[in-house]
């Protein structure tokens, strides 16, 4: 399905609202793009095993080959838990796997996006802090 390809997005303010919007409307576009893509393929072989170019042996069944994936950076000092709390039901329902590398700080909510990633890595200078999210239901 077209070789390596990596979409980066950046996580490089506040969580908030205005900006965690922006980040699930990208990768959501990835996704649709990488299943339309997909629907393609699927298609294509199917056509071919109809007129009997190939032949079908089996269950076809299609998943990301890995080579596609997106990769959150992030430099952020934390924000709201309503917020992060979205990205992250849309990190962790991807058809595409996202990673998260910090490439700053990683404080607060960051901290709990950044763990949520598929793979997860760090520069030697990036910070993390950690502490009790406290979120109110009314």
């Amino acid at each position: 399905m077209g070789g390596n390809m990596t979409h980066h997005l950046y996580l490089y303010s506040e969580v908030n609202d205005e900006v965690v919007e922006d980040l699930i409307r990208e990768i959501h576009a990835i996704n649709e793009e990488f299943l339309d893509k997909a629907d393609e393929v699927y298609n294509y072989v199917n056509s071919q095993i109809n007129k009997g170019t190939i032949q079908y042996t089996g269950d076809l069944f299609l998943e990301n080959p890995k080579d596609e994936e997106i990769l959150l950076h992030i430099n952020s000092g934390g924000g709201y838990v309503s917020s992060g709390l979205a990205l992250i039901n849309v990190i962790k329902s991807s058809e595409i796997p996202i990673n998260t590398i910090v490439d700053g700080q990683c404080l607060s909510m960051a901290f709990i996006i950044f763990i949520c990633g598929n793979y997860r890595c760090c520069y030697k200078s990036s910070t993390f802090m950690h502490h009790p999210t406290s979120y109110m239901l009314s």
